[in-house]
This record gives structure tokens, sequence and C-alpha cells, in this order.
């Protein structure tokens, strides 16, 4: 006996799936064009086709709906800087360029309303929201941090360089992107890509190495010091 549901049931859940599919991605655009408090449900069930009041049988408030669409935007980047840790066929060095890029590349992709929204919220929803967010994002640090680690092992980054405060430091600066960046400016997506791989490689000094953080920090408290004894 078959225990499969009949036909016109799994026509239903397909069609209820493709609801909410669709509500999700008009919260997506609703969120990164307007923001946490300006984002409307009715705007929201409009562009979905349906009803304001129908959204409450796919997600039970609006917190939860808002939730949902940016905990979808770290699940994707998650997923693939998972991926990148499993790729055999990139050295380690390169799984983390190529996650620069990606991070780049998502954020200023216009289509991508679920990481603009992120980009844009993550920071205005609510506290209880906001601590969600919180573990999803410690996860891709860990794993960004596991990258950076597997790069030192193999003499591609320098030892004295705290992976976990570098994977901060290339979250925070490539997740900014997306605030300054302008479609009809003078920067083109690859380029502002290449000078973050660049930068992430080489510093602000460049390849040589002309002056290392050490000598800098050396060189001031050797100021301080003099300007103190005069």
């Amino acid at each position: 006996m078959s225990s499969k549901p009949p036909r016109s049931n799994r026509r239903v859940h397909s069609k209820s799936i493709e609801r909410r599919q669709r509500i999700l991605d008009a919260a997506a655009r609703a969120l990164a064009e307007h923001g946490y408090s300006a984002a409307k449900l009715a705007d929201i069930a409009q562009e979905a086709g349906t009803h304001a009041g129908s959204l409450y049988y796919y997600f039970p408030s609006r917190e939860d709906l808002m939730k949902e669409v940016l905990l979808t935007s770290l699940d994707r980047m998650s997923e693939y800087s998972d991926s990148l840790e499993a790729d055999a066929h990139l050295s380690p060095i390169d799984r983390v360029l190529a996650f620069v890029r990606l991070v780049i590349d998502q954020t200023v992709q216009p289509d991508d309303h679920y990481l603009r929204a992120y980009m844009r919220n993550g920071s205005q929803v609510p506290e209880d929201i906001r601590k969600v967010l919180q573990t999803r994002r410690q996860r891709m640090r860990r794993t960004l941090t596991r990258l950076l680690s597997e790069a030192q092992a193999a003499n591609q980054i320098p030892v004295h360089v705290d992976a976990n405060v570098a994977a901060l430091f290339i979250i925070g600066a490539t997740s900014w992107v997306g605030m300054w960046y302008q479609p009809s400016g003078p920067y083109p997506v690859a380029r502002i890509a290449d000078t973050f791989v660049d930068l992430v490689l080489h510093g602000v000094v460049g390849a040589n190495g002309a002056v290392t953080a050490s000598q800098l920090t050396n060189a001031a408290t050797s100021k301080r010091k003099t300007v103190r004894g005069r």
C-alpha cells in the first residue's frame, strides 16, 4: 500500500512552499530598500501576491518574518564558507581570498536583497533577534578563523597574525562595502575585490613589507618618549 499523500495534497503543499518563498523574497526586498522600521507588511504581502493577514499563516509575527530573512542571508554565507573549507582544490590562502571575493560580490549585487537586508538591518533589529544573528555570525567567523589558521600552518600567513582578529577584520571590512558602493561610481566590483584581496595579502604598506607593524609601534613609542623628554 502506497504511503505517498494524494497528488492534490502534494500540489497544495508545493504551492504553500512557493508562497512562503515569495513572502520571504518580498520581505528581503523591503528590508533592503526601506529598513526594518519602515518595511510594511501590507507592501510585502502585495508584492508576494497575497493579503497581509495571510502572512501570519506562514510566520507567527512580523519579527519572525524579518528574522527569517536575516538568518537566510547568514546561512547562505556560512554554507559557502563551509564549502570553501572543504574544497581540496584550493590552497589555504586561496580559500581565504575566495571568501573575500564572495562577500564583496554578494554584498553589492543589486538582485541579492537578502544580503543587502542583513547589511542594512543587522544592527537595527530588536535585541532578541540580534542575539540569534550573533550566534550565526560566530559560526562564519569560526570557519574563516580556521581557514586563516590553515594558511598559517602552510606558511602563507605570518604566524604572529592573530587569526581570530584577522577574521573579524575581514568580515567587518568586506561587510561595509555595501554601505558605500555605488553601481554608477568609478570602481567596478572586480576592482574593489582585487583591492581588498591585495590588502589582505600585503596590507597598506605593500608586499615588500618595508615597515612592519611592530616597527611602526616602536617608532611611535620612541617619538612619545622624545617629546616627553624635552
